[in-house]
């Protein structure tokens, strides 16, 4: 049977690394994928498949990490799983939901450290399910406080974060 996947890419065109998505084609031009196409400059790659979700990650980093001489890191969910993300339907004005994504279990840790950043009252952290998290913001903010802790070194490997209106991309057939 045949999967779909949306894969995260972390920090691609941002922070010095820069991947053409035409190279990104390129490199998952592979027998083992029946389609890849990349969205813009987004660092995102909707790929089908007839690998498991974990194949999928690891050989799609794997070559990324090959051709570029570097890691690269990502998550990667089903079509369904984005579009099972929910957010709150009357953001406060000016704000903007993003949704942090993880393979890893570590709101708390991300809690605790959004609850010691400045930050605008109606800013928020919540868990949107076992390892995602939304994260609400004032427009402008996401490199600032709290974002700038996202951009740690120790993240990278375990963190990505998309404009939720971004996921919603995603889901349609």
């Amino acid at each position: 049977m045949e999967n779909q996947y949306v894969i995260l890419l972390r920090g691609i065109n941002t922070g010095g690394l820069t991947i053409k998505m035409v190279d990104v084609k390129r490199v998952l031009d592979r027998p083992e994928f029946t389609k890849a196409v990349t969205v813009l400059a987004t660092g995102n790659i909707l790929i089908k498949t007839t690998l498991t979700q974990e194949e999928t990650l690891s050989r799609v980093l794997g070559y990324l990490s090959v051709e570029m001489n570097r890691d690269i890191y990502g998550m990667i969910r089903t079509k369904n799983e984005l579009f099972e993300l929910k957010v709150p339907e009357n953001l406060a004005e000016k704000s903007v939901a993003m949704v942090l994504f993880s393979e890893t279990e570590i709101f708390t840790e991300l809690e605790e450290i959004f609850s010691t950043e400045n930050h605008h009252e109606n800013d928020s952290l919540s868990l949107l399910n076992k390892t995602d998290i939304l994260w609400i913001h004032q427009k402008g903010e996401t490199t600032k406080g709290f974002g700038k802790v996202l951009s740690k070194v120790k993240y990278k490997p375990i963190l990505t974060s998309r404009n939720f209106n971004t996921c919603l991309l995603y889901t349609s057939p």
